[in-house]
This record gives structure tokens, C-alpha cells and sequence, in this order.
């Protein structure tokens, strides 16, 4: 019932200090400290291509993005 899975996650509420920059490492965590429902694949040949996807956008597309977003807001961007 939807009043005792808001108290549940009122008990599970994170109490961790640090910031977690990373999405993989966003992504274990968040699986490691409530894994239902689960974020991961349960087949480990899909995780894997998974995660190496997810490696791959990020440290491609995510770089040009990141950079077109600096360039776009140093010109006519801001607002």
C-alpha cells in the first residue's frame, strides 16, 4: 500500500556526506542502497555492454556537449 512504501523510504533516507559526481558510480550506489527496482540488467553480458555504453556516451558525447554548452552560453547564450 502506497502509505507504507512512503514510510519505508522516509526510513531509508540516504545519510552520506559526500558528493558522487559520476553517473556509473551514481548508479551503483543508488543500486547498492535500495535495490528495488533494480537499475542494473540481471543478464551480466547485457550489464556489461551496458555500462561500457554508458562509458563510451559519456566520455564522447558528453565531452562535446559539455563543450558546445560553455561555448553557446560565453556567446550570444546568456540570458
Amino acid at each position: 500500500d502506497q502509505s507504507q512504501r512512503t514510510q519505508q523510504r522516509r526510513r531509508r533516507q540516504i545519510r552520506y556526506t559526500k558528493a558522487i559526481a559520476d553517473s556509473s558510480r551514481i548508479i551503483q550506489f543508488l543500486e547498492s542502497y535500495c535495490p528495488n527496482p533494480p537499475l542494473y540488467f540481471d543478464d551480466p553480458q547485457l550489464q556489461t555492454q551496458a555500462l561500457m555504453l554508458e562509458d563510451w556516451l559519456d566520455e564522447s558525447i558528453g565531452t562535446a556537449t559539455r563543450f558546445v554548452y560553455y561555448q553557446f552560453r560565453a556567446g550570444s547564450g546568456k540570458a
